[in-house]
């Protein structure tokens, strides 16, 4: 079995490998952008040493006061020299980097909260065409009906049942806020400590 840089196992390991593949089909071209998180090592191995985006056009980015994060931050600084690392916020970090080739959007939470539909926005303005981003989110929560974006994913997927309701009314909300020019190309769901979670891969329209 081939191995790659990142590949620890466990289900999330596999879904974040299966976006990586994915991005490793795509020109290496303008910024590839991530979330950092709390254990940012593997990502660090599968964006340079994997998909071998340079670092300067690589960017880490978590807001996160959390220590665990602070501290996470600083080792991609030793783990990957060059790097751009940010504590800056996600959806004000994006508009600042002109072009955008790959992005992984792992926010957990509601898949069309407030963050997540303003980078979906900012991400069809600023990503290159065949370019492709993940949103990753908790399966369930959408359906929860006094969050607003709930609601809407919801709404959006009338007309579906069950988990294809879901997947559609994702689908068609993403398809209008970028106007079209986003398209799901990819999805599948995994566990991840026992939370049901639904990766979704859009990819600029190369028409754009």
């Amino acid at each position: 079995m081939s191995s790659y840089p990142g590949d620890i196992g466990g289900d999330k390991a596999v879904s974040r490998l299966l976006l990586y593949q994915l991005a490793k089909k795509i020109p290496v071209r303008g910024c590839a952008v991530t979330l950092a998180g709390t254990d940012p090592d593997h990502e660090v191995l599968l964006l340079r040493d994997y998909l071998r985006w340079p670092a300067k056009k690589t960017w880490f980015v978590d807001n996160s006061k959390s220590p665990v994060v602070v501290a996470a931050l600083k080792r991609i600084k030793f783990l990957w020299p060059g790097v751009n690392v940010s504590r800056d916020d996600i959806r004000e970090v994006i508009p600042e980097l002109g072009s955008i080739g790959f992005m992984n959007l792992d926010l957990m939470g509601f898949p069309l909260s407030n963050v997540s539909a303003t980078c979906i926005d900012l991400l069809s303005r600023t990503m290159l065409p065949s370019s492709i981003f993940g949103l990753t989110w908790i399966k369930g929560r959408e359906i929860m009906t006094l969050h607003k974006s709930a609601q809407r994913l919801w709404k959006m997927g009338k007309g579906f049942q069950g988990n294809e309701r879901r997947w559609v009314g994702l689908e068609r909300s993403v398809s209008e806020i970028s106007a079209g020019s986003l398209k799901l190309t990819n999805r599948w769901e995994y566990f991840n400590n026992h939370s049901p979670m639904c990766v979704g891969v859009f990819a600029k329209s190369i028409q754009e």
